[in-house]
């Protein structure tokens, strides 16, 4: 499958996202890396989370990214992700399980300060967040 970057509307900003626990639960980490609307590269995060799920590494690493956005004042976010189930409880197209009440709700509250999109993507788009996880 061939992935591309797509150029981003003037002024927005594109956090790919990841994360991951070695078993479920097991030990679990998350990262991210941003880039500008023309494609450079503003940051990247690796956070260890401690022992937990899969979900809940994938959820905390939005919330990592999107937050990491917002304290540097970029309020135009698009969070991408490979993991169809949290991007879909993100969007409003799903319900969340009552695990994910905790970190769902700090996201929620994050989405508030700026605008954000909540965008899936394949896993070969996802390869730069991927690579650490």
């Amino acid at each position: 499958m061939v992935v591309k970057w797509r150029k981003l509307t003037k002024g927005w900003v594109k956090i790919n996202v990841s994360g991951s626990a070695m078993g479920n639960p097991s030990k679990s980490r998350g990262e991210g890396i941003c880039r500008s609307d023309k494609g450079e590269f503003l940051f990247a995060f690796l956070e260890g989370y401690g022992v937990g799920s899969n979900v809940n590494a994938e959820l905390r690493a939005f919330h990592d990214g999107l937050s990491l956005c917002l304290r540097r004042g970029l309020s135009r976010v698009i969070v991408e992700s490979d993991s169809l189930p949290v991007v879909s409880v993100l969007k409003g197209d799903s319900i969340p399980g009552w695990k994910w009440g905790y970190w769902n709700s700090r996201i929620e509250r994050l989405k508030i300060c700026g605008q954000c999109e909540f965008v899936h993507i394949f896993k070969e788009g996802n390869a730069l967040a991927n690579a650490s996880a």
